[in-house]
């Protein structure tokens, strides 16, 4: 019996300008797979607002730049499923920053490169385990 992927979808939730799982591009993606039967765990920092936007998905609350909770919300999610074939990472904020001030840009590199790096490692090591996986 062929059973439907599972797919895991992270937005980030922390700014003006983001790539985000309850609008836009991200939503539009978890709404296409959840339309096409594939199951669709879905995290953000306001988890109220994934069964808002994406009421089908499962829902897990995630600050992305709380790196202890990040890793173990990442474990709790594959104790609570049979597999994840496709992760989508829509980990990203941005602020115009025309003073060039650089405490704005500390938060951002914070976000867009090292919770970006902990997920793919992250899935890297899960998709070697299970022997496939998309990221």
């Amino acid at each position: 019996m062929k059973t439907n992927p599972t797919i895991w979808r992270r937005g980030a939730l922390a700014s003006n300008q983001e790539i985000s799982l309850t609008s836009g591009i991200g939503a539009g993606l978890a709404s296409y797979y959840l339309g096409s039967g594939f199951k669709v765990i879905a995290c953000a920092r306001r988890a109220e607002q994934i069964s808002l936007n994406l009421p089908r998905a499962i829902g897990f609350p995630l600050d992305v730049n709380d790196f202890d909770q990040l890793e173990d919300t990442l474990n709790e999610i594959v104790r609570s499923t049979v597999r994840i074939d496709l992760i989508v990472n829509c980990i990203g904020i941005g602020e115009l920053n025309p003073s060039l001030d650089s405490s704005l840009d500390a938060s951002m590199i914070e976000t867009n490169v090292k919770s970006f790096t902990l997920l793919s490692n992250w899935a890297y090591n899960l998709f070697k385990k299970q022997g496939h996986g998309h990221y």
